[in-house]
């Protein structure tokens, strides 16, 4: 196969330090191009996987490089292909204007976004259905936790080879290494977060300025590529940033806060610079444009936790304005609450543990489910036991049987409106009202804060009914804090330490 030798050639090229970067990033296309080629080099070529990655983790975009960018320089002036492109850069050591660098970390971070995202064995494909967190069956790349953070399996090795990710998604121009940071994310959020977390301010920053001016992207190396060089065009990185916050709030291993934590105090700076990208890309592409809607959707999360009228939001964004979570009954509540529980299988439900398989001993290990509700699992027998005796609140082994019961009439998969008609019973039923409202608020790391909120306030209802205590802590009758709940989101994270 001509795909299979080229890739050869590309790992052997990396791995010696003279691999043209304009080469390169045509490899990258012609992995995209070719999904089964694509998949038999998953399984079969590690180390041009383990070359791409190992070669982004020793550059760093704050170093000079100047050694490899030398040899890069004598490369591409060797290149037949591509020496004509980059003969300034041959001639002109000292040039700024042209660095063969950055094309080169775009160009390798092609390769692995391609790997780890294209057709249905990919690594973002196999983490929404897998329980762990990187082996396969295949041996499709990555196997281990070390092929992805090279610079070792451990959290600092890790949190190292992330941080260099999002700086040269900062630095470099083009979109690749924005998209594999997307990748990273969706892959292992329990891992990548933390890193991304420690450099928020300024990606954040980056990101609204992505969206700000979809139009904005441009060759870093002022220098004309061939025609076929597809990824300085148009919107790449607009649909870059709109992939890494796709990343932080919908990874399968992503807390349901985790977006909320990472947007903080940036709610107007982000929805300022979405609708401005709206216009920009309802000129471009007209109002129905598939990225223009996923930057309208973003603009709707910002605008409910802004205090300002409706009025200020463009059409797009007031016809993505989310449903309010005051509207949500209990089986509304329950519903959320089994679907989250349902897809988090490599997070730990024990009381005060939630670690991930991604954090574990093994990240390869699979965590065992309840055997009954088959909701919940648990990192070890401990945990469980904790769970089914003590409970966060309420005991498993009593929110156990109502959830069997609830199983058996509904299933996990079905729509709100039927899931609400199959469980209307339980609106009738204070006592059923206070344990559940109670439950969900015991798994408050499974559940968006709001809903969490919201659970607390059926709490309190159903404890006044009874004549019971209330027993979850902020769920009063304080309806000023209420408000401020709704309406500023960043006010409660510091009220509630444990998000």
């Amino acid at each position: 196969m001509a795909l299979l030798s080229r890739a050869r050639t590309v790992a052997r090229t990396i791995e010696q330090d003279n691999c043209c970067p304009c080469c390169l990033l045509e490899f990258s296309e012609a992995l995209v191009a070719e999904p089964d080629a694509l998949d038999e080099l998953r399984r079969g070529l590690h180390e041009l996987w383990d070359a791409c990655v190992t070669a982004i983790a020793v550059l760093a975009p704050e170093d000079e490089n100047a050694a490899f960018r030398r040899s890069l320089r004598i490369t591409v002036s060797r290149c037949s292909l591509h020496a004509n492109s980059h003969n300034t850069a041959a001639k002109d050591e000292e040039s700024d204007d042209i660095d063969l660098v950055h094309d080169f970390v775009d160009a390798a971070c092609g390769c692995l976004h391609a790997c780890l995202s294209v057709g249905e064995r990919s690594a973002v494909s196999r983490a929404q259905k897998k329980h762990k967190a990187f082996s396969n069956k295949r041996g499709a790349w990555p196997m281990r936790q070390e092929d992805l953070f090279p610079s070792g399996a451990d959290s600092e090795g890790a949190y190292s080879d992330v941080k260099n990710i999002i700086r040269w998604s900062m630095s470099v121009e083009k979109s690749n290494p924005a998209l594999l940071l997307a990748d990273m994310l969706f892959i292992a959020h329990p891992i990548v977060f933390p890193a991304v977390m420690a450099e928020r301010d300024d990606l954040v920053e980056s990101l609204a300025d992505w969206i700000f001016n979809p139009a904005a992207v441009r060759m870093y190396t002022r220098v004309e590529l061939p025609d076929m060089d597809a990824f300085a065009r148009g919107d790449q990185k607009t649909a870059a940033a709109v992939a890494v916050m796709s990343s932080l709030r919908d990874a399968p291993d992503a807390e349901p806060n985790s977006f909320l934590v990472f947007t903080l105090d940036h709610e107007d700076n982000l929805f300022q610079a979405a609708n401005i990208g709206i216009g920009v890309l309802t000129a471009r592409h007209g109002p129905e444009s598939e990225l223009l809607g996923e930057v309208a959707s973003l603009a709707a999360i910002m605008h409910t936790r802004l205090a300002q009228p409706d009025s200020v939001a463009c059409s797009a964004v007031r016809a993505r304005l989310p449903k309010k979570t005051s509207d949500l009954d209990l089986a509304g509540v329950l519903h959320v609450l089994i679907q989250t529980l349902a897809a988090r299988r490599r997070i730990c439900a024990g009381p005060n543990c939630g670690l991930s398989v991604h954090a574990s001993d093994d990240p390869n290990t699979v965590f065992s489910r309840c055997s009954r509700c088959k909701l919940v699992q648990y990192c070890s027998k401990a945990c469980q036991r904790d769970d089914w005796k003590t409970g966060r609140g309420i005991q498993h082994k009593l929110a156990c049987q109502v959830f069997c019961e609830i199983l058996s009439r509904s299933g996990v998969d079905l729509p709100l409106d039927e899931f609400q008609r199959k469980l209307a019973s339980l609106s009738q039923n204070p006592q059923a009202q206070y344990e559940l409202s109670l439950f969900a608020c015991s798994h408050q790391r499974a559940l968006p804060m709001e809903v969490v909120v919201r659970a607390g306030q059926i709490h309190r209802e159903a404890a006044l009914v009874l004549g019971w205590p209330n027993v979850i802590s902020g769920a009063n009758s304080d309806m000023e804090y209420m408000d401020r709940v709704f309406r500023r989101q960043e006010r409660w994270a510091s009220r509630f330490p444990s998000f």
